[in-house]
C-alpha cells in the first residue's frame, strides 16, 4: 500500500512539473484553429496545414521577390515580467534572404509585445536561411512590463525571404529564468 503510495505521488509530482502548453493547437491536429494568417504586403505567400505520418505541421511558402512575410500569428495573454520557454520543430527548403540582415530575416519565431520579446530559431536573433532537415528549436523571453490586458504576439514566420518553412510540435511554458538559460538552444534530427 505504500508503494503505490509513493508511486501515486510522484507521478502526480511529475505532472505538476511538466509545463502547461498555453499555445493552443500548437500541434496543428485542428488545422489552423487559433493561428491567424498575417502578412506585412499585399501579395503574401500561402500557408497551408499538411500531414506528414501520424503528425499534421504548418508550411508557409513564399516564392515571390518581396520584401515584407508570409506568418501566421497567436496572440496571448501571458503574466508581466515572466520569463517564458518555447519549442518546435522546423524544417526548411531553398530560403533564401532579401537582404542580408540574419536577425528578423528568413524563417523562425517573433516573438512580440510592443518590441521584440524574441527573434529567431537557431539561437536568440538569428533566423534560418537555406535548407534543413526537422531540427528541434527553443529559446526563452521575459516579457517585461505589459500594460494590463496587452496581448503577446507569436509568430511563425518566413520574414523578407523567398522559400519555404515548416512548423510543428509547438509550445510555450512558464519557466524559472534560470532554468531555461541553461539549456541548449538547437538539437538536430538524426
Amino acid at each position: 500500500m505504500k508503494k503505490t503510495a509513493v508511486i501515486l505521488f510522484l507521478l502526480c509530482l511529475f505532472v505538476l512539473q511538466a509545463g502547461e502548453n498555453l499555445l493552443q493547437n500548437g500541434n496543428f491536429t485542428n488545422g489552423a484553429k487559433f493561428w491567424t494568417f498575417g502578412s506585412w504586403t499585399k501579395s503574401p505567400g500561402t500557408r497551408e496545414i499538411k500531414k506528414e505520418g501520424d503528425g499534421f505541421y504548418l508550411s508557409l511558402t513564399n516564392d515571390k521577390d518581396n520584401k515584407f512575410a508570409t506568418l501566421c500569428v497567436q496572440q496571448l495573454k501571458l503574466k508581466s515580467d515572466t520569463a517564458y520557454m518555447f519549442k518546435f520543430r522546423m524544417r526548411t527548403k531553398d530560403v533564401k534572404r532579401q537582404l542580408p540582415n540574419k536577425v528578423t530575416h528568413g524563417a523562425g519565431i517573433s516573438v512580440t509585445a510592443g518590441k521584440y520579446l524574441f527573434s529567431g530559431a537557431a539561437q536568440m536573433w538569428h533566423m534560418i536561411d537555406g535548407t534543413t532537415g526537422w531540427t528541434d528549436y527553443r529559446g526563452t523571453f521575459k516579457t517585461g512590463k505589459l500594460k494590463t490586458g496587452q496581448l503577446v504576439s507569436f509568430y511563425l514566420s518566413l520574414t523578407l525571404a523567398t522559400g519555404t518553412a515548416d512548423f510543428a510540435d509547438i509550445s510555450l511554458e512558464e519557466v524559472d529564468e534560470k532554468a531555461a538559460a541553461s539549456e541548449p538552444s538547437v538539437k538536430k534530427k538524426e
